[in-house]
């Protein structure tokens, strides 16, 4: 089953970080691999285009260990409000598992990307090299997470771009490029995304700041 509804306009992505950061070049090269693999299969839908905040977001206003207040997916956050576009895609410069969190009224996506450091994700023990992280992990991880952006879940399927599993996934970071998709998620997406999809584009955020005001 899809985690979201399947989008009905394309979605604008907005990074959130220092202008130097080294993984904003893992956001386009994720971007351009789902619409690579949307191409292939013969959807119409495609990830929008990429613009950028030079700025910081509060870790803490959206991990669950450090919320005070229940996750509300029909109240969005003000900082996020004030950012125009449907997917945020946030450099942060802690350790822990990179997410995507969603709220539906305005449908509007957050995602956390973490330091790159071993002791970030923990599952991964065993999986990633000690030491610095191969040279494709940061585009595995965002396209990973851009996949539940579109509306993939996890799964366990072993050396898989949606793997999760601490136990199955194995990834291999040593191997250029993406790892793979299964015929699973390919028929999902083939799906949700026919090759008669249109873009209904009605932008929601008129009544928003511009993005990085604030």
């Amino acid at each position: 089953m899809p985690v979201w509804d399947a989008w009905k306009e394309r979605p604008t992505i907005v990074t959130v970080s220092a202008e130097d950061d080294a993984r904003l070049k893992a956001v386009y090269e994720a971007r351009d691999f789902w619409n690579a693999e949307l191409l292939k299969l013969g959807s119409s839908f495609r990830l929008g285009p990429i613009t950028h905040v030079n700025g910081r977001l509060d870790l803490k206003e959206f991990l669950p260990k450090f919320r005070t207040a229940p996750f509300n997916p029909f109240r969005l956050p003000e900082t996020l409000r004030k950012i125009d576009g449907d997917v945020i895609i946030a450099m942060f410069d802690d350790s822990f598992d990179p997410f995507t969190q969603g709220w539906l009224s305005p449908k509007k996506l957050l995602v956390g990307i973490h330091n790159g450091r071993p002791e970030s994700s923990p599952d991964w023990a065993g999986k990633v090299e000690t030491g610095d992280p191969k040279p494709n992990w940061a585009a595995n991880v965002v396209a990973h997470e851009l996949g539940h952006a579109i509306g993939l879940g996890d799964t366990e399927s072993p050396n898989t771009l949606m793997c999760s599993s601490p136990l199955w996934c194995l990834y291999d970071y040593s191997r250029d490029g993406f790892l793979a998709l299964t015929d699973r998620e390919k028929a999902l997406l083939i799906q949700m995304y026919p090759p008669d999809w249109q873009d209904k584009t009605s932008r929601k955020w008129k009544g928003d700041a511009p993005a990085g005001a604030g």
